[in-house]
């Protein structure tokens, strides 16, 4: 038994982090429409930036369903969560965003005229 329990802590102590690898993710400004998935495994957040999903966790409030938003916080590549609708991210701030201050956007704006 503390054979098992001894392999047990080397294959832990092998698996953290190890110092110099940047085991803190770095914070980040993302911006993207938020969705609330209500269907899904009794609702999730979503961010979709065009070119990426992120599963949101963390303090989100004050925004609504299709709102363009900014969220500042730390991606964890590391982390799953059982939606499984993308990267993990966790939220330190959310704020809706009004059209012109959208930065980088990947689509056209949604209230230009059309063709």
């Amino acid at each position: 038994m503390k054979s098992i329990t001894a392999f047990l802590g080397l294959v832990m102590i092998a698996a953290a982090p190890q110092a110099g690898q940047g085991g803190e993710p770095k914070r980040e400004v993302l911006q993207g429409t938020f969705r609330i998935l209500k269907d899904l495994e009794g609702g999730a957040y979503l961010l979709d930036t065009g070119t990426k999903k992120y599963d949101l966790h963390g303090k989100i409030a004050g925004v609504k369903d299709g709102d363009l938003v900014e969220v500042e916080g730390k991606a964890c590549p590391d982390r799953v969560c059982f939606h499984m609708i993308g990267t993990v991210f966790q939220v330190d701030q959310i704020r809706k965003l009004e059209i012109e201050k959208r930065k980088n956007w990947p689509w056209p704006r949604m209230d230009a005229p059309r063709d």
